[in-house]
Parts: C-alpha cells; sequence; structure tokens
C-alpha cells in the first residue's frame, strides 16, 4: 500500500507499506519502521561517504603497514652493514708514531734529499703475517724512471714507490692468488730496513719533521732538507689502528769520522710498521687479501754517500777561498798606519 501525505509543516511524505514495515520517506531521508523501532537509512551522499571513509582507513592502514615493514627492513640492513663493517673498521683508527734511537747508526754523508723510488736498491722489505710467518725480499728498480718496487716470493704483496719519496705514495697491496687452495694469514705489518745491504750510495735512511716530543725538527741533519713522518692516505686509516716506530738513529760522521759529530734525531735506520687494534691489542689486524687489500701512506727518504755530494765540495772549496782571501787582505792596525801582511 502506497499513501501520500502533507504534514502540518508542508513538508512531503511518501509512506510504502511492504508488509510488517513501513517506509517513510521525508525529502531524501527515508525511515523504516519495524514495530516499534525506527530505522533511518542513510541517504547516497553519505552512504558514498562511508564507502570513502572504509577505503581511505584501509588505504591508511596498508600505508602504516607498509611504512612499517620499510622500517623493519632498513633497520635490518642498517644492522647488517654494521655488523660488516664492524668486523672489519674502527670508528676512530689512529696512527701512532714512535722512535727508538737504538741500536745507533753511522754514516758518512747524505747524498741527496731528493730519492726516487728507483734510487733505494740498499733497502730491504720485511713482511708479517699473523701465522708468525715473516718474508724478507730486497727493493728493486723495476725498469720505469722513478719506480721501485719489493715484491714477496708468492706475488701475493707488494709494496711500490713511484716517485719523490717526499711527495708520492707508497702503496701496499695483498692479494689472494688465483688458482691456490687455502686462505690467506693476515698481513700484519712491514719492516723497512734502509740500510741492509749493497754499497752505500743506494741505502736509505728515514727523514723525520718531527723528533722524539712531537716537536717539528726542521731541517735536522744537514742536505736531508725538511722530512716528513709517516701518514696514510686516507689518514686516519679506515679499517685499524697503525703503530709505527722509527728506531736505529743514524749520525752523519763525515769521511774521515768525526768522533764529536751527534746526531740530531732525524733520520733513522728502520722503520717498522704494525697494523692492530689498540681496543683489543692479542687479537692480530692487518690486510687479508679480500676485503682489506691495500694501504698508501708517504715517507720522506735520503740517500747516503762514502762523499759528500758535489754542492757541498763546491760550497766547502769556495768558504776555503773567502777564508783565503780575507787573510791576504788582511791588515793590522799600527799607530794608526795600517799596513797589509804580505
Amino acid at each position: 500500500m502506497n499513501r501520500s501525505l502533507h504534514t502540518r509543516q508542508g513538508k512531503y511524505f511518501k509512506e510504502v507499506c511492504d508488509g510488517n514495515s513501513l517506509t517513510v520517506r521525508k525529502g531524501h531521508h527515508a525511515f523504516t519502521k519495524q514495530g516499534n523501532r525506527r530505522y533511518r537509512k542513510p541517504k547516497y551522499t553519505e552512504r558514498k561517504n562511508t564507502v570513502k571513509f572504509r577505503n581511505n582507513h584501509n588505504s591508511t592502514q596498508g600505508f602504516i603497514n607498509m611504512t612499517i615493514y620499510k622500517l623493519i627492513v632498513r633497520t635490518a640492513m642498517t644492522m647488517i652493514v654494521t655488523a660488516f663493517l664492524g668486523a672489519h673498521s674502527i670508528c676512530h683508527a689512529v696512527l701512532i708514531v714512535n722512535s727508538n734511537p737504538n741500536p745507533p747508526q753511522s754514516a758518512p754523508y747524505i747524498a741527496t734529499h731528493k730519492v726516487f723510488g728507483d734510487m733505494m736498491d740498499g733497502m730491504t722489505v720485511t713482511a708479517r703475517f699473523a701465522d708468525g710467518t715473516l718474508e724478507t725480499v730486497p727493493w728493486m728498480a723495476t725498469g720505469t724512471p722513478k719506480e721501485g718496487q719489493a715484491i714477496g716470493g708468492s706475488g701475493s704483496w707488494s709494496l711500490t714507490q713511484k716517485g719523490n719519496t717526499y711527495n708520492k705514495l707508497w702503496t701496499l697491496e695483498y692479494h689472494h692468488t688465483p688458482g691456490t687452495s687455502g686462505g690467506l694469514p693476515l698481513l700484519t705489518g712491514l719492516t723497512l730496513d734502509g740500510m741492509a745491504s749493497g754499497i752505500l750510495d743506494t741505502q736509505v735512511v728515514f727523514d723525520r719533521s718531527k723528533d722524539v716530543s712531537g716537536a717539528p725538527i726542521g731541517i735536522g741533519t744537514p742536505v736531508s732538507a725538511l722530512g716528513r713522518d709517516i701518514t696514510t692516505d686516507p689518514d686516519p686509516y679506515p679499517f685499524f689502528d697503525i703503530m709505527a716506530t722509527y728506531y736505529g738513529e743514524v749520525t752523519i760522521t763525515g769521511n774521515p769520522p768525526n768522533p764529536s759529530a751527534t746526531a740530531v734525531g732525524d733520520i733513522y735506520r728502520f722503520l717498522d710498521i704494525r697494523f692492530l687494534r689498540l681496543q683489543d691489542p692479542k687479537v692480530p689486524y692487518g690486510l687479508d687479501g679480500y676485503d682489506i687489500t691495500s694501504l698508501s701512506f708517504f715517507q720522506d727518504t735520503d740517500n747516503l754517500a762514502r762523499i759528500p755530494e758535489p754542492s757541498m765540495f763546491a760550497m766547502g772549496s769556495l768558504g776555503l777561498g773567502l777564508i783565503a782571501y780575507r787573510r791576504k787582505h788582511k791588515g793590522i792596525l799600527t799607530n794608526g798606519v795600517c799596513k797589509r801582511l804580505s
């Protein structure tokens, strides 16, 4: 049964009687009567907004879930990367430089402070490994101008210098040899002996820029010019701490030796480099040949000589000439009269 009527307010109602329910429409609204209860059906726009709210709610919940998932994944990746780097690096790696004058050394002269990689054939390099083994090899010129190198017997490690030792890098490399079985022991350090073999003219000393107290030395030993303490590149080295020790202080005595000659404290025969971690010194650290394969550093050297370099002869001759000239023309004042010495 359908029935239409007007109320006192002039509103239009339409009543639809369908079985036990009666639907009354008031404008865009509809009310359903079932027994004593009255239900209001939402209009279309309200139903649309409800669906939109539900969709937005689902989208928001999905966004939240995806955000949480991404945070979990990123956190896990960060932990993995941190664990990996923690196994191979130290946040605040340091380079410690020490010196020890013993055992004392001597040499007649310094030939030059401009030393290149192919001028150090009197030097040897000893590699130190975590299993306790040592390997000592000679330094040799490679045939390329200004380039020298020390290579391990198996070819797994090498130390190379390509240029002036004052401003060009030394490069240590350690690689697993393809085709070999088993792992490589850690390369935990080097010892450089600048006066190990060969003639004196091919031997070198390691020239520092600071003394034992850490104060700048300046020129230091005559002819040695400004030295340079060991520094890594990058500085600090990111994977482990480094302890460098200079020992065997060298005194330049002249030829014949001057008994009163003393060492200045800037040139040394040996340079010992150890890789370690100061927080846990008992655990070995170093190049592993796989993930950590190279180390670059600066270190100045000077060449030694049996006789002084030509420039020293020239300076000495000039000095003797000036002394002779002054003696020849020196006058003595007697009773107000300057008389020359014949």
